[in-house]
């Protein structure tokens, strides 16, 4: 990846939301600041926090590949959470083969684990401090008996749902249940 961002290179940043979702904005500030200044730093967003359809994901797919038939190479890509690092996992080979990518954000272990198999992947989760969080929970209810954790179907709620579950083994004495809003009307 070092190599690829060398003097005159460009860089793609796919961020799975809008630059009107809170953590965008400090997601580009981090990235500009990591980057030389004669790397061109050029962005898409998915919008799947507002739209995560699968014709949204469709329409980006194809107004993505556009794009890249009718402008130069990218030299690497960055992803931003998980709905762009399954975009590049489906789609890495036919528009962006060779290219390194590397991931940030990602709730769900699995797909990082399974992403990092490719070696034109790299990246980073996006942990929760789940154990303390609880821990701390119950120093404020020493009495509780059951723990809940609010989740939805996107890719995110479900690799934050995963993070959840995974701590259920360090709480024997506390019953785990998982509340999937998805599944519930307005």
């Amino acid at each position: 990846s070092s190599q690829a961002l060398e003097q005159n290179k460009r860089v793609l940043f796919i961020s799975s939301y809008s630059e009107s979702f809170p953590s965008v904005p400090q997601q580009i500030k981090g990235i500009e600041a990591a980057l030389d200044d004669d790397v061109t730093l050029e962005i898409e967003y998915m919008d799947t926090k507002r739209l995560d359809t699968a014709e949204n994901k469709q329409r980006f797919y194809e107004n993505l590949a556009y794009k890249l038939k009718n402008l130069p190479p990218y030299d690497a890509v960055l992803v931003g959470d998980d709905n762009a690092l399954q975009f590049m996992m489906d789609y890495h080979e036919e528009l962006f083969p060779q290219i390194p990518v590397v991931f940030f954000g990602i709730n769900d272990l699995e797909r990082a684990e399974k992403a990092a198999e490719n070696p034109y992947f790299t990246g980073m989760l996006e942990k929760f401090s789940m154990a303390e969080t609880i821990e701390i929970a119950k120093k404020f209810n020493p009495h509780a008996q059951k723990v809940v954790g609010i989740v939805d179907s996107t890719l995110t709620g479900q690799g934050d749902q995963g993070q959840f579950l995974a701590t259920k083994n360090e709480f024997a004495e506390l019953e785990f249940m998982v509340l999937n809003v998805s599944d519930y009307s307005f």
